[in-house]
């Protein structure tokens, strides 16, 4: 069983030519439209959160913007991945609410 999120964040086409990055976890396929994506990241070190919800892992600082961290396991209401298994990587997403730079 795959505990962690695949480490490159693939690349993948669907049938319409649209392209996703994508993970897995728990042996489920997830992907974000690469046109939502803002970067890809190795796991760093995050700063907790106080008073978050369960699901935010902590906040980072990326380039001079603070960025919440969500463990996707615990948002998608999964058991933890077994001791020692590696988050392997992070994506930032571009929204509206965000400018972008």
């Amino acid at each position: 069983m795959t505990n962690a999120i695949d480490p490159v964040g693939s690349n993948h086409i669907d049938d319409t030519g649209d392209q996703y990055v994508t993970m897995i976890v728990a042996d489920q396929l997830f992907g974000i439209p690469v046109i939502d994506v803002h970067d890809v990241l190795s796991v760093r070190k995050t700063t907790p959160v106080p008073l978050a919800p369960d699901e935010v892992a902590g906040a980072l600082n990326l380039r001079g913007r603070i960025v919440t961290v969500v463990d996707v396991r615990t948002r998608l209401g999964l058991p933890p991945p077994e001791t020692g298994a590696p988050m392997q990587c992070a994506s930032s997403l571009n929204t509206k609410a965000s400018p972008t730079v």
